[in-house]
């Protein structure tokens, strides 16, 4: 029997059992793909993050990123839990230098900072990408319980480049009353090509939040996710585009929330820069929190 070391990592949260866990496997090479989804199915978590040796010499690590029944190309909250475990491991050990990471989507970077004595992780996230999606709108809002008039008029629906949907709604009394039909939209989704859907609203619980949302991804085996860091990358560059937020300077820093029906509430922090080329830098970060720790048993 060999066992590997796993954490549960509550991420973009100041508070344990709060914000979006996801499952941290250390020493993974040699484990299967059928391994690794059977490890993923039985934590159980919206993503668990496999971390292996690199194979490009421009990363320190390689990870990998399974859903309960799919591999998926980007995750966010699981990318910050694994550089967490990383650095209370020891592995990251020089945390004045980015933490490289392969993955799917190409080499990531995570920084350490310190704000207020908290240690806060940020992902450089891919250049962020929104296209018009032909969808109905009618459908869609329905399937997420909700009426066509709740959908707001002004801002379009948009798609990121991780096939998510962007939709925006009135307001968040609208956002938190949203009861989606999750089985047929996991089929609207696979239909659509549609990895998730993210429900979001300018129209917040505080004036200090940007965006509130929601993130519902039953086609890959989520319901709903806590807590999305994936998707903040494109509501950044969605609110900049629709003039939700206007760049300072070319710059801005934004306080986005995440209040899924679960109450597992989190917070996201995004850093929002504009490039020379007029492409938007955007980062993403969060406070993380180790909650569990033990060994996958593999015979």
């Amino acid at each position: 029997m060999i066992k590997y070391e796993y954490y549960v990592v509550d991420a973009f949260t100041p508070t344990r059992f709060l914000g979006n866990p996801a499952g941290v496997v250390l020493g993974a090479d040699e484990l299967t793909e059928d391994l690794l989804k059977a490890i993923a199915a039985e934590i159980h978590l919206s993503e668990t993050a496999y971390v292996l040796r690199p194979s490009s010499p421009d990363a320190d690590v390689r990870i990998r990123w399974f859903t309960p029944e799919v591999e998926v190309k980007m995750c966010g909250h699981a990318t910050l839990a694994a550089a967490h475990v990383l650095r209370q491991t020891g592995q990251w050990a020089d945390t004045s230098q980015p933490l490289r990471i392969e993955t799917l989507s190409g080499v990531l970077r995570v920084e350490l900072d310190r704000i207020g004595g908290h240690e806060m992780l940020w992902l450089h996230m891919p250049s962020p990408k929104l296209l018009r999606k032909a969808i109905d709108p009618m459908r869609l809002a329905e399937l997420c319980g909700l009426q066509f008039a709740h959908l707001a008029r002004d801002l379009p629906i948009q798609q990121t480049q991780d096939q998510d949907l962007i939709v925006p709604v009135q307001d968040f009394q609208v956002l938190q009353g949203a009861q989606p039909n999750f089985r047929d939209l996991a089929q609207f989704c696979k239909l659509n090509r549609v990895r998730g859907v993210c429900l979001t609203t300018p129209r917040a619980v505080s004036a200090a939040v940007t965006l509130q949302s929601r993130f519902f991804a039953p086609a890959v085996g989520i319901d709903e996710d806590p807590v999305t860091g994936s998707v903040h990358g494109p509501l950044a560059a969605y609110a900049v585009l629709y003039n939700i937020v206007i760049l300072t300077h070319g710059e801005a820093v934004i306080e986005c929330l995440q209040t899924p029906a679960s109450a597992r509430i989190g917070v996201i922090r995004i850093r929002i820069r504009q490039q020379p080329d007029n492409t938007l830098a955007v980062k993403v970060g969060g406070q993380c929190l180790t909650s569990m720790q033990g060994h996958v048993a593999v015979d």
